[in-house]
């Protein structure tokens, strides 16, 4: 997708609460792409009652990778639930890279 940078940074975008997530992928003070939550995840029933009770963290969502001329080259996507993996599929829907959560627990003394 982005093979070709060795760095890149993440801003986060929106502006309202309402609207989905947003991001930019800058490299050297450039964009060179946007991470956009879909509308699909946005207007989610379940999700708007998870976020409503401060559940973010439960919320289901899928968000669209887009280059910097607004082509979709990937999908990023997380089931509803806790401790659910967070998948990276490519344009085609193929499998990229999954990211597993982790939950460490302390121990009182």
């Amino acid at each position: 997708m982005f093979e070709q940078y060795n760095e890149i940074f993440l801003k986060k975008e929106t502006l309202f609460k309402s609207q989905g997530r947003m991001y930019s992928l800058t490299f050297n003070n450039k964009i060179i792409g946007t991470i956009e939550e879909s509308i699909e995840s946005t207007k989610d029933m379940g999700n708007q009652l998870l976020k409503l009770i401060t559940l973010y963290n439960v919320a289901g969502i899928k968000l669209n990778i887009l280059d910097q001329k607004g082509n979709l080259i990937g999908t990023i996507i997380k089931e509803k639930g806790f401790y659910k993996d967070v998948k990276l599929l490519s344009k085609e829907e193929k499998h990229v890279a999954t990211i597993k959560p982790t939950v460490k627990v302390k121990h009182q003394k």
